[in-house]
């Protein structure tokens, strides 16, 4: 997947994780792969609503969600280690 990192081959290996999310119009989002090796943090949900993360550890990796709308935030942490990870024989 070279969309992930571009200048990176090793980043574009791997597992990945594709999220469609959806917010009221009024809203804004962050989604932040936590443990991950990116190193970019919380990045925003954009008007396609996409995330896609690079899984190394479903059992130390989790997605944190962020959502703000007016005043209000709501923040969600989802666990991976429910995930079956695959890798193709190349």
């Amino acid at each position: 997947y070279t969309g992930f990192h571009g200048s990176d081959t090793e980043q574009q290996k791997g597992n990945f994780l594709a999220l469609k999310f959806e917010f009221p119009e009024d809203a804004n989002g962050t989604v932040e792969l936590v443990g991950g090796t990116s190193g970019k943090g919380a990045v925003p949900i954009d008007e396609d609503m996409n995330f896609v993360g690079r899984i190394t550890s479903k059992d130390t990796q989790q997605i944190k969600v962020v959502v703000t709308r007016g005043t209000d935030q709501i923040e969600k942490v989802y666990g991976l280690s429910g995930l079956t990870l695959e890798s193709e024989a190349v």
